[in-house]
């Protein structure tokens, strides 16, 4: 009986600490994607706010390239060569502004995707650090042996030997 009750001892305790292994890898997973979630949410508002900051940057330049065209012309009685390159040089200008906020936003939207590489990288890097120390798994063999080992142990303590014969009876 003994040696059956251990036995079951062994399997529950396997199986338990099976169940806490995995329950700890699941917390693990599930904390690892709320946090990429979260993260990956803030650089996705980050993005929008840099591409309407650099929306209006670029805005306000064109509104301060036609207005100071728009000065040019009223003050300008006369259109010749220098009023034309007077506006085309406002026009060159807003497009060369313009196109400066353009590629620092396409810079800043490959450095957030790159973050956020890094932050799925972290997450499955969490997951796949949880330890995972192998479970002893009971042996079968090794019970029945301990089994038998005690019956034929208390068969011995309770049975008397004929000295004569030396059959054993009980």
């Amino acid at each position: 009986v003994q040696g059956v009750v251990g036995y079951v001892g062994q399997v529950q305790a396997a199986q338990a600490q099976a169940d806490a292994t995995s329950a700890n890898l699941k917390a693990t997973r599930d904390a690892a994607a709320a946090d990429l979630v979260h993260k990956t949410a803030d650089l996705n508002v980050r993005e929008r706010q840099e591409r309407a900051a650099a929306t209006l940057r670029i805005d306000d330049a064109r509104k301060t390239s036609a207005q100071a065209s728009a000065t040019a012309r009223a003050s300008s009685e006369s259109a010749g060569l220098s009023f034309d390159a007077l506006l085309a040089d406002y026009e060159t200008q807003y497009l060369g502004y313009a196109d400066a906020q353009l590629a620092q936003l396409g810079w800043t939207s490959d450095q957030i995707e790159r973050t956020k590489e890094g932050l799925k990288s972290q997450a499955e890097g969490r997951v796949n650090s949880v330890p995972r120390p192998p479970i002893q798994t009971p042996n079968l063999l090794g019970a029945i042996t301990g089994v038998v080992g005690a019956g034929l142990n208390a068969y011995d303590r309770f049975t008397i030997r004929d000295p004569i014969t030396g059959q054993r009876t009980l």
